[in-house]
């Protein structure tokens, strides 16, 4: 899906810039199909990069760094201009770098929770959000940052679980999946996506907003 996708974004794209927001749940998918259409657009000979709003979150607010991504990493994008953004948690942290995106890049992908609302919609081209079974997205969640070796499974347990008690009620007030051009299923279960689990997309486009 990610090959045609990319695809489909990149033949309009003539030598202007465009912003595709990926959303979802932890654990839904959506740093795994940013990659893949960032490696589609690199086959394609487009230079294009990935900003995690984890990224611009650390140790700064879960929720509650939007105008960070709008007014730091897209509006100086969509402007032609490169990004160099240190977000107040890599500030007060001391950690070294940056978010950056360099001036010659044509495509733009962001990803994370929360990274589609009605501010970034309006900057964006084209929008995704991943939906899937709650109860996998978890499991798959967990096992990731075990294996990646930065805590031990209690403590990614407690940690997930604090992060879905805002993430379900931030989700549910701004609803993202009725801002979406396209919505796909990134996890399912044995049985597939579990009753009740799976946010309505009733509102949901199925093709780029013209």
């Amino acid at each position: 899906m990610g090959v045609f996708l990319a695809r489909g974004l990149l033949a309009p794209a003539g030598h202007g810039r465009l912003v595709v927001l990926i959303d979802g749940r932890g654990g839904a998918g959506k740093s795994t199909l940013a990659a893949a259409l960032a490696g589609e657009a690199s086959r394609s000979g487009r230079l294009s990069a990935v900003v995690a709003t984890d990224d611009v979150a650390w140790h700064h607010s879960r929720f509650g760094w939007h105008d960070l991504l709008v007014t730091h990493i897209i509006e100086p994008f969509l402007a032609g201009d490169g990004v160099h953004c240190r977000p107040p948690g890599w500030v007060a942290k001391g950690r070294g770098g940056a978010v950056q995106v360099s001036a010659g890049t044509r495509l733009l992908f962001v990803e994370g929770t929360g990274a589609l609302t009605d501010a970034t919609a309006r900057l964006a081209d084209f929008s995704v959000w991943g939906t899937g079974d709650v109860g996998e997205q978890r499991r798959r969640g967990i096992a990731r940052e075990v294996a990646a070796g930065a805590q031990h499974q209690a403590a990614v347990t407690r940690f997930w679980d604090d992060w879905q008690t805002e993430e379900r009620p931030f989700l549910e007030s701004r609803r993202p999946w009725d801002l979406a051009d396209l919505v796909v299923l990134g996890t399912a279960g044995e049985n597939g996506p579990s009753a009740g689990q799976v946010p309505a997309a009733d509102g949901a486009r199925d093709g780029a907003r013209g």
